[in-house]
């Protein structure tokens, strides 16, 4: 099941607006939001200080179900390590990092090499195999 692309940007743009640089956009969001036909079900985004989800939880439009922060019916992860281990401070250092419209995403190249890596090293559980399909499908161009 997917979530469709206008709720996918309205999640973003609710981010952006409230917590403004203090996120990087990763994932298949981050691809939808560039133009690509990427169909995902959530956002996720690389911060560097998980409290956020506090402060978040007590703006319009957000809401905690079954402990997981959602925007509208969007589900949101927080990530703190991107490629594994990769942390918010670790990635502005690579200067790995765009700004598009006021959102920032990991550059192109940084971006590609994260997909591949994540394909690489996906686990062979239920959902391993689909996800590294779509990882290596992100890796495309």
């Amino acid at each position: 099941m997917s979530t469709d692309s206008e709720k996918i940007t309205a999640c973003v743009n609710a981010l952006r607006d409230v917590i403004r640089t203090n996120f990087i956009l990763v994932g298949g969001a981050a691809a939808n939001m560039q133009g690509h036909d990427r169909v995902t079900q959530d956002v996720d985004i690389l911060i560097r200080d998980p409290a956020i989800l506090h402060d978040l939880k007590d703006f319009g439009g957000f809401k905690l179900v079954e402990g997981k922060l959602h925007y509208a019916t969007v589900p949101i992860d927080f990530l703190t390590t991107v490629v594994g281990t990769l942390s918010y401070d670790e990635v502005e250092q690579a200067e790995a990092v765009e700004s598009i419209q006021g959102i920032r995403y990991l550059k192109p190249d940084f971006a590609l090499a994260a997909k591949v890596r994540c394909a690489y090293l996906r686990q062979e559980d239920e959902n391993g195999l689909s996800k590294r399909h779509s990882d290596l499908e992100d890796a495309v161009f």
